[in-house]
């Protein structure tokens, strides 16, 4: 809702202010998904430590693409019953071993957007892995979903 009342007020003014009120407001809203993404990033890592979902709220679509983009991961994105589906396997800065991300992004829950963020934790496959059969205990380990 916010955004649409500030794109048609930058909208209207756009003609008096030689459409500097456009270019502010791309600015304000790429400065917005910027620090959006950047709080995606560190509830992926806490949902790393803790191996239980996040919910974030008043998190866009586009914030959630470029937490994706910071991160170079390649993504999938399906949309369902109002429901808007992220899913990719990411390699965070903090992190040696490669994630597995999935959001769930739900519009206008009330009043709000919320995601729901759910990270697994995918370890280096060796030998000995292998031979005991624990790579295996990883992959079907029981977690908390959503």
């Amino acid at each position: 809702m916010y955004f649409l009342l500030s794109l048609f007020a930058a909208i209207v003014l756009a003609i008096p202010t030689y459409g500097a009120s456009l270019l502010v407001f791309f600015l304000v809203k790429n400065w917005f998904d910027t620090k959006a993404a950047n709080h995606i990033l560190n509830v992926i890592s806490r949902s790393v430590k803790t191996e239980e979902s996040q919910e974030l709220y008043h998190i866009n679509k586009a914030a959630i693409r470029k937490a994706f983009t910071m991160l170079s991961a390649k993504y999938e994105e399906e949309t369902s019953h109002r429901l808007t589906f992220f899913s990719g396997m990411v390699k965070h800065p903090m992190h040696t071993n490669t994630i597995s991300v999935f959001v769930v992004y739900s519009p206008r829950n009330g009043t709000k957007n919320k995601i729901e963020i759910s990270t697994k934790v995918f370890q280096p496959l060796t030998a000995a892995s292998l031979e005991d059969g624990s790579f295996l205990d990883a992959l079907i380990k029981p977690r908390s979903t959503f």
